[in-house]
């Protein structure tokens, strides 16, 4: 193989290497921000549960209803996995 055709592949070979670190840092950016929004789920959800567990400790309160209603309901489109 001629030194061009060495120098094309290393080329070839260095603008691959490239975009795969590129994509593995998009990678690492995309499992941080599921990790993220997987805390703020799971902070707002145990926030829900103690708004449910004091509502359910005084059930005979003026807002109980309204606020089992709020905590516990589900918008149309929203989609379970």
């Amino acid at each position: 193989m001629t030194n061009e055709g060495m120098q094309q592949i290393d080329g070839i070979l260095s603008s691959l290497e490239d975009h795969l670190t590129q994509q593995l840092r998009n990678h690492k950016l995309f499992l941080d921000d599921i990790q993220s929004i997987e805390e703020e789920r799971n902070f707002y959800y145990r926030k829900l549960r103690l708004i449910e567990d004091q509502c359910n400790q005084y059930p005979s309160c003026e807002s109980h209803d309204e606020i089992m209603e709020v905590a516990t309901s589900v918008p149309e489109d929203f989609i379970q996995g």
